[in-house]
């Protein structure tokens, strides 16, 4: 869809809120705003601050924050801070997260809960502390990075695929709320997305000749389709595209996924970034929370 106005009315050369932002996705976002948008403001954030701030030294005209999204309560003081210093949110991109592989009875309440907190209820928290004054500006976009795991069952990802559930029905759902108050709101789904750490997130999963022949997709390319998206008022973006069959026909790709996914073999692998080789969020073990893109 080709919006017949100027993109989300200057919105994109504004200021931008990135979630898990010091590395993977995140950061590829990052750096792809800021070579369209060379007078944008970037607030990034990370789990990591130290990979935040030196995305920002980088990029220039950013700032880099570590912020633990687990702790939802301290978000509405991230917000006044980075608005304090760089005006109100134009572009918000809930990008951070978590997950850990393993059997559904190994998965322990606590992580669970954790993980929940961090890729659902996060989100939709920094959605609710930006949306009141891209409503009165009638201005802004919002990209929130679900997961196929969300669409199809994937063995070892149960309260993940529960939370990448929540965050794509709630995105689907606040799009349609929002269009006519000029306010743009991105769905993505990423498949299987390549980063420095992707080989590391399938040590939770058995390898399977349909794991390793799966399309591997690039950070750098999905970062442009969603900076695309948000420009030409796409409803959403898969990536990579030979996985949009897993979308438009979730009962065969659950049929599929159930014969020919790989089982989880260790439990709870952390996984961190919003790059799921297989169902994963592509990275390393980190520590008991830890958030990125």
């Amino acid at each position: 869809m080709v919006r017949d106005r100027l993109p989300l009315n200057g919105a994109l050369s504004g200021h931008w809120l990135i979630t898990g932002a010091g590395r993977g996705i995140g950061a590829a976002v990052a750096r792809e705003v800021r070579g369209r948008e060379p007078s944008a403001q970037l607030s990034l954030v990370d789990l990591d601050g130290e990979a935040a701030r030196a995305v920002a030294a980088e990029l220039g005209r950013a700032t880099g924050f570590e912020t633990d999204l687990s702790q939802v309560t301290r978000l509405p003081e991230l917000l006044r801070e980075l608005q304090a210093r760089s005006g109100p949110v134009d572009v918000l991109v809930n990008n951070a997260g978590v997950m850990w592989v393993g059997d559904a009875t190994a998965l322990s309440a606590e992580r669970s809960e954790a993980l929940l907190t961090i890729d659902l209820l996060a989100p939709v928290r920094l959605v609710q502390l930006v949306l009141p004054d891209m409503r009165r500006r009638a201005r802004g976009g919002i990209v929130n990075v679900a997961s196929l795991a969300g669409v199809t069952p994937l063995r070892g990802c149960t309260v993940y695929a529960a939370a990448k559930a929540g965050v794509a029905h709630y995105s689907e759902t606040l799009r349609a709320e929002m269009l006519p108050h000029g306010i743009d709101v991105l769905t993505v789904y990423p498949g299987p997305v390549r980063t420095e750490l992707e080989r590391e997130a399938r040590r939770g999963l058995r390898a399977t000749w349909a794991s390793r022949a799966a399309p591997v997709g690039e950070p750098e390319v999905l970062a442009r389709r969603i900076y695309e998206g948000l420009r030409f008022g796409a409803p959403r973006v898969v990536y990579p595209r030979s996985y949009e069959l897993a979308w438009r026909f979730p009962r065969l790709a659950s049929w599929i996924t159930a014969r020919f996914s790989p089982p989880a073999h260790a439990p709870e692998v952390e996984q961190r970034d919003q790059a799921p080789p297989v169902c994963s969020d592509g990275a390393r073990e980190h520590q008991t929370l830890a958030h990125s893109g």
